[in-house]
């Protein structure tokens, strides 16, 4: 009896209107971060990613307008957090593994790079990482760098709202809740994480000589590091 009304706690835990009205949003954003990986397909005429990348976006964008009309909650609790967070880590590589199928590599070793790209782990199995279209090469740094964004973000915000540590750390105003301290302490290290990207990209077009070899570094540098557009990676 005892497991299974701790069971129906943690069922009732969380709201489904919730997370779905979050959902929804986390969807529109995550349809949003696959339009530069489309444009870059388009951009060097890749094409038979294209169809693929419409086929994930239909269903996040529709699934976003379906839940525009419910309330919008006042509040996220931490056991919703932890939920959304979850899941957005967890779909992101699915969907990403789904649009990168014509890169030619197989099921479980595409999934592998997704998964090790937004989690900022930088491993892969790809011995020989020139012979890859351009498209997969921007899409696995691009996902580690707005996921090494998002793994900083999301846990502050979720994993320590309550902490008075926190509270004192980011010394929110006089008068004003922790959820506004924690937007401007948001804000303030996507600024930083932007200006260092640039940066990293600006350094490695110097170094390298070309533009997209640039960014691909700049983008996993700025994370964690590990993904390169050369087999040799630096060096060479």
């Amino acid at each position: 009896m005892h497991d299974s009304n701790g069971f129906r706690a943690l069922i009732y835990a969380v709201r489904w209107s919730v997370l779905a009205s979050m959902g929804g949003r986390l969807a529109l954003v995550l349809a949003v971060l696959c339009l530069p990986s489309l444009s870059v397909a388009l951009w060097f005429r890749e094409f038979r990613y294209v169809l693929p990348f419409i086929v994930v976006l239909l269903p996040l964008l529709l699934f976003s307008q379906f839940t525009r009309r419910l309330p919008e909650p006042h509040q996220v609790s931490r056991s919703e957090g932890f939920v959304l967070t979850c899941a957005a880590f967890m779909l992101t590589p699915l969907a990403l593994t789904f649009a990168l199928l014509p890169s030619g590599l197989a099921w479980a070793d595409l999934l592998f790079e997704m998964v090790s790209a937004v989690t900022t782990t930088g491993l892969s199995t790809v011995a020989h990482v020139e012979q890859m279209d351009r498209t997969f090469l921007f899409t696995r740094a691009w996902m580690q760098w707005y996921g090494g964004l998002g793994i900083v973000v999301l846990s502050v915000t979720f994993l320590l709202q309550r902490s008075l540590a926190v509270s004192q750390l980011l010394e929110a105003p006089e008068g004003q809740g922790i959820t506004v301290a924690l937007g401007v302490y948001a804000r303030k290290i996507f600024h930083i994480y932007l200006w260092l990207t640039l940066l990293s990209i600006v350094i490695g077009w110097f170094c390298f000589g070309d533009f997209f070899t640039g960014m691909v570094h700049g983008f996993s540098a700025i994370s964690t590091g590990g993904f390169s557009s050369r087999d040799d990676s630096l060096m060479g």
